[in-house]
């Protein structure tokens, strides 16, 4: 009989294991190490898990579905479109290097790509691109006229009138995902609007991964999801976000061990306590669609007591023609603030 080697033992793990650890410098202050059990993984993909099975039943009509993801593996969001939930659904995932639009567009027709994961500033450069290549057939004015008459259209017939952009990217390209940064409203109605489901979620490493996504049929306009189970969300009288569950990361690597991220709990009831603070304020309308508002520590309150959030100003300048990029900061005026735009022309 033919001889089998033993199997390796089984390490002993369990949900409180450390998995790995992921250094993310937020937006401020040095790269911290974020400490991520099994089971805060876990709790990111049994709901996703949960929520793709009904669904599997009409897999085969896409199948084999294919991911490319431009998002790296060294962040979270990354591992999770690009590693993780891609085999919940049997799918392929592609990895590229280069973000250049006109590759990114040839690699999506060339391997039959289903979907597209991505950082806003990605989707915006192939939107760009779109629209030039219009410019130089001639055709920008009448899409424009096309995209205005498309408003109140359903998806597919939006994608019947769009046929040209969607032959352009193979026919079963469907959708894209954004996240890492939050999805100008103008780009994800930009994407919408010719025919593509536009998925957005919203999450920080150390959520690992996600708190909140947009249900690709079901989806909420601006909005940053709804909350996926097993978490909880609540904001606090400023309006910050607060997270609670068990995708909430172990802690911070510090030294030779991991040092609690909820070091400290709120006074009061168990229901003030175990909550993270994001540092990013946001807005739940009553459908429980959640709206990302800004960094907290960017907010500038102007000497009429008006809270003005930068990324809303940058929103609008963007809108503009003859404005490239623009950044809003807050200069100090009396103990206050007024906001002062600076403009690439």
């Amino acid at each position: 009989a033919r001889h089998l080697p033993e199997p390796y033992p089984s390490p002993p793990l369990d949900r409180s294991s450390l998995a790995q650890i992921i250094f993310t410098s937020g937006t401020t202050s040095d790269p911290k190490g974020v400490a991520m059990s099994h089971g805060n993984i876990l709790a990111n993909l049994e709901p996703i898990e949960a929520a793709i099975r009904p669904y599997l039943k009409w897999e085969r009509l896409f199948h084999p579905l294919r991911f490319l993801d431009l998002v790296p593996v060294s962040h979270v969001f990354g591992q999770f479109l690009g590693v993780w939930v891609p085999p919940l659904l049997g799918a392929t995932v592609l990895f590229q290097e280069t973000l250049n639009p006109t590759e990114i567009i040839c690699t999506i027709r060339r391997e039959r790509v289903s979907v597209l994961i991505a950082v806003p500033r990605v989707l915006e450069a192939l939107q760009g691109k779109i629209e030039r290549d219009l410019e130089l057939d001639g055709l920008f004015e009448s899409f424009r006229r096309e995209f205005d008459a498309a408003k109140t259209e359903n998806f597919p017939r939006r994608m019947w009138r769009f046929r040209r952009i969607h032959r352009r990217f193979g026919w079963k390209f469907w959708a894209v995902i954004s996240g890492g940064a939050t999805l100008d409203p103008s780009i994800e109605q930009f994407w919408g609007r010719i025919g593509f489901a536009v998925i957005q979620g919203y999450g920080l490493t150390e959520t690992t991964s996600l708190v909140s996504v947009n249900h690709p049929f079901q989806i909420g306009r601006g909005s940053i999801g709804k909350v996926l189970d097993g978490r909880q969300v609540k904001l606090d009288p400023g309006g910050e976000i607060l997270v609670r569950g068990e995708n909430i990361a172990a802690g911070y690597w510090q030294g030779h061990e991991v040092r609690p991220i909820l070091s400290d709990h709120e006074p009061g009831s168990p229901e003030d306590s175990g909550w993270f603070h994001t540092g990013d304020l946001g807005a739940l309308d009553s459908e429980g669609n959640l709206y990302f508002k800004g960094r907290k520590k960017n907010v500038i309150v102007t000497l009429a007591g008006m809270n003005v959030f930068p990324e809303d100003l940058e929103s609008l300048l963007r809108r503009e023609p003859e404005v490239k990029d623009c950044v809003v900061v807050g200069l100090e005026r009396g103990g206050n603030s007024e906001p002062c735009a600076v403009l690439l022309l």
